[in-house]
């Protein structure tokens, strides 16, 4: 939702106007609704947990830190959500920011620790790296933007060297009875 916004909303970059306002305002609701209920800026504390403290699975995590950040961004300069409050009392703007910290901080503990605790697996690392090609495509700090580039270029590196043909070897921490995982099925080869 937010990459149509971005690329088609009343303000889009690629075919401004596509998506009309009325549809644009539908959606930003539905997400107001996802993030206020679920998001507050504690949810963005880096000190203690370093970014390691996960809810629920890990891709799931990313990609609601991925979704808050980018609805933030979103919605701090529309009206009728700009000076909306979380539930935690702060607006968009403080949101942005903290989630941007937040974000930065969270490529470089990956970079620097080994990426991700869900290791190797197929489809949960590619639903969750989609998330960081929208912080690369649309953040609007060049450090932040550095970062998700450096992570991508991490992650396939890594994603090449353990593989040919798209047959993986490795470690994994998800491995299914199937055995489809492992015998060239990968999801983000098709995307």
């Amino acid at each position: 939702l937010c990459r149509l916004i971005e690329d088609y909303g009343v303000a889009g970059r690629l075919a401004p106007g596509r998506l009309s306002a009325e549809a644009e305002n539908i959606m930003l609701e539905a997400m107001w609704e996802y993030v206020n209920s679920r998001t507050s800026l504690a949810d963005a504390e880096t000190e203690e947990s370093q970014t390691w403290r996960i809810t629920e699975s890990e891709n799931h995590h990313l990609q609601h830190i991925l979704l808050a950040w980018h609805f933030a961004g979103l919605a701090r300069s529309r009206p009728g959500f700009r000076d909306r409050k979380y539930g935690d009392g702060a607006g968009a703007k403080a949101h942005y920011a903290a989630w941007t910290a937040y974000i930065k901080r969270y490529a470089l503990e990956r970079a620097r620790k080994g990426l991700f605790v869900e290791v190797g697996s197929d489809n949960y690392n590619v639903i969750a790296m989609k998330g960081f090609y929208n912080v690369y495509d649309y953040a609007d700090d060049p450090e932040l933007r550095r970062r998700a580039g450096c992570l991508l270029d991490l992650w396939w590196a890594v994603w090449a060297q353990l593989q040919i043909g798209g047959v993986q070897g490795g470690g994994r921490s998800r491995i299914y009875p199937s055995g489809g995982d492992r015998l060239g099925t990968h999801s983000h080869m098709r995307e």
